[in-house]
């Protein structure tokens, strides 16, 4: 159960490091242009 729980939370966090790193790449992105 809580090995379970643990794979859960690092999904969770890889998915809130990606989608940080997306929006700042867009912010980059946006300042470039």
């Amino acid at each position: 159960m809580r090995r379970k729980s643990i794979k859960l939370i690092r999904k969770i966090t890889t998915r809130t490091v990606s989608s940080c790193c997306l929006v700042s790449m867009l912010d980059t992105y946006k300042l470039s242009i």
